[in-house]
C-alpha cells in the first residue's frame, strides 16, 4: 500500500525563495549603487587616460609626422622586403602591463597609417607615424629600401573637408565604408607567395597591381583615399586570435579519427579508435591555417573614401571597382574582403531600425570623415563607445581585423619594377644612392 503523500505547488518553495531574494536586494541598494557608480567612474577615468596618452603620441592632427614614400624608377625586391619592415615596425609595439600603465598611464598600444592616394589619377604612397617612432619607422624602410625616400610631407588630408557640408557646397559627394572579412579572421587572405609567376619575365606578379590599376583610371577631377591602420596585436587580444586558430586546426586535425566499434571478448564491445590521412583539401586549409597565426599580426581597419564632382558621381567604382581590386588577395581556399554595411555612407531600408535613413546616412558620413582625418582606431572599451555616441550613430559598427605581416605586406608595399611603369605613379628623377649615414633611430637623438 502506498502511503499517502503530500504535493506541495512549485510556488509554495519558489515566490519566497525570490521574495527573500529580492528584499535583499532592496536592503542593500546603496551596496549595488556605489558598485555601478564605480565601475562607470574606474571606466571614465581610464578613458580619459588614454585619451591624454594618445594626444601625448597620436595626435595626427597636431602631432605625428607623415612620410609621402617616393620611388625610384626601377625596385627589385619583392613584397618580402615590406614583410620584413613590418616585422620590425611589430618588435616597437607597447602595451599596458600593469595597474600604474593601466589606471595612470592610460597606455595603449601605438599604432601607424599606410596610406594610398589617388589625386586625380596621380598616385602618392604615405606613411603616417607616430612622434615617438619616426627616427626607427625611417630607419625600418631604408634597411629593406635603401632606393626610396621617406619625405616629411604636411597632411594632405588637408585638402579634403571636415564637414559633409562644406563637400556639399563646393557641389561634389563622396562615398567610403570599412573593409571587413567575410571569415573568421585566423583564415588568411591570398598573398604574394600565392600569387603566379609570369613566364615571359620569369618574375612573380605584383599582387598590388591591379589595386594601382584601378586608382589611376578615375577622373582628373576625381579623389580616392585608402588608409590602412596598423596597430600590434598583443596581450589579450594576441591570445584570443591565437586560441581561436589553434582551435580550428585540431578541429581539422580531430577530423581524421575514426571510431569504430568491434565485438570482443565474451561479446564486450570494444572501441577502436584510427585516423585517416587528412584530403589534400583538408592538408591545405591546415597549412594556411598554421602559416597564417605563426607570424606576427596587426589590428587592422581598412577604409576608403571616394570624392566626385556630382556630375560625374557613381558609387560604382567604389562598390565594386574598388572591392573587386581587394578581392584578388581571395580564393576558394581563403578569406576575402567584404565591405562593412553598418559603415557604409548609405542606408538601406532593411537595415535596423528601417527608419530615419537620410538621417542616419549623413550620422554615417560625417563620422567617416572624422574618423579619416583622425585616422581613428575604434573605441576599445564599453564607455569609450558610450562618450562616443552621436545622434543617429551609435559608433559600435566600425570593426578592427587581425591580418599578420605577410597579408599586410601583399596588400601594401612599394609597387615592383613591373608596375612601376605606370604614368600614373610619380618616380624619383635619379637613382637614390642609400640611406644618410648616422641616421637616428631613436626620438631623442
Amino acid at each position: 500500500m502506498v502511503p499517502n503523500q503530500t504535493n506541495f505547488p512549485i510556488t509554495d518553495v519558489y515566490v519566497p525563495f525570490l521574495g527573500v531574494i529580492f528584499n535583499q536586494i532592496v536592503n542593500f541598494w546603496w551596496l549595488w549603487l556605489f558598485l555601478i557608480l564605480f565601475w562607470t567612474f574606474k571606466e571614465i577615468w581610464v578613458y580619459r587616460m588614454r585619451k591624454i596618452f594618445e594626444e601625448d603620441w597620436i595626435d595626427w592632427v597636431h602631432g605625428g609626422v607623415l612620410y609621402e614614400i617616393r620611388l625610384p624608377r626601377e625596385i627589385k625586391k619583392t613584397p618580402k622586403a615590406m614583410e620584413q619592415v613590418l616585422l620590425n615596425l611589430y618588435t616597437l609595439k607597447n602595451s599596458a602591463d600593469d595597474i600604474i600603465e593601466i589606471y595612470w598611464d592610460g597606455e595603449v598600444t601605438l599604432w601607424w597609417s599606410l596610406e594610398i592616394a589617388s589625386l586625380g589619377g596621380e598616385l602618392h604612397f604615405y606613411i603616417r607615424s607616430p612622434e615617438k617612432h619616426k627616427s626607427m619607422t625611417q630607419a625600418c624602410f631604408y634597411g629593406q629600401y635603401p632606393e626610396i625616400e621617406l619625405v616629411e610631407v604636411p597632411d594632405y588630408l588637408h585638402d579634403l573637408p571636415e564637414h559633409t557640408s562644406e563637400i556639399y557646397q563646393q557641389d561634389y559627394n563622396f562615398f567610403g565604408s570599412e573593409f571587413i572579412l567575410s571569415k573568421p579572421d585566423y583564415w588568411p587572405i591570398r598573398t604574394y607567395a600565392e600569387f603566379p609567376t609570369a613566364p615571359e619575365e620569369e618574375e612573380t606578379l605584383d599582387p598590388i597591381s591591379s589595386l594601382i590599376e584601378a586608382f589611376s583610371k578615375i577622373d582628373r577631377k576625381e579623389k580616392v583615399y585608402l588608409q590602412i591602420l596598423i596597430r600590434p596585436a598583443v596581450n589579450e587580444h594576441l591570445e584570443h586570435w591565437v586560441h581561436a586558430g589553434e582551435h580550428r586546426a585540431q578541429e581539422l586535425k580531430e577530423s581524421g579519427k575514426i571510431e569504430e566499434t568491434y565485438a570482443g571478448k565474451d561479446g564486450v564491445p570494444v572501441k577502436v579508435s584510427r585516423s585517416r590521412p587528412l584530403s589534400t583539401y583538408e592538408q591545405q586549409e591546415l597549412e594556411l591555417l598554421e602559416n597564417k597565426i605563426s607570424k606576427p599580426a596587426f589590428e587592422t581597419i581598412i577604409r576608403y573614401i571616394y570624392l566626385s564632382p556630382n556630375a560625374i558621381y557613381s558609387t560604382n567604382f567604389p562598390r565594386r571597382g574598388l572591392r573587386g581590386a581587394l578581392n584578388q588577395y581571395s580564393s576558394n581556399d581563403s578569406n576575402s574582403f567584404k565591405s562593412n554595411s553598418k559603415v557604409e555612407t548609405r542606408t538601406k531600408l532593411i537595415d535596423f531600425p528601417h527608419i530615419f535613413l537620410e538621417r542616419r546616412e549623413e550620422a554615417r558620413r560625417q563620422r567617416l570623415l572624422y574618423e579619416f582625418h583622425e585616422r581613428k582606431m575604434p573605441e576599445e572599451s564599453f564607455m569609450g563607445k558610450v562618450l562616443n555616441i552621436k545622434l543617429w550613430n551609435f559608433n559600435w559598427a566600425s570593426k578592427e581585423i587581425i591580418l599578420n605581416v605577410e597579408e599586410l605586406a601583399t596588400i601594401f608595399h612599394p609597387p615592383t619594377k613591373m608596375v612601376l611603369t605606370s604614368p600614373s605613379i610619380k618616380l624619383l628623377p635619379s637613382k637614390k644612392m642609400g640611406a644618410p649615414a648616422g641616421l637616428p633611430v631613436f626620438a631623442d637623438e
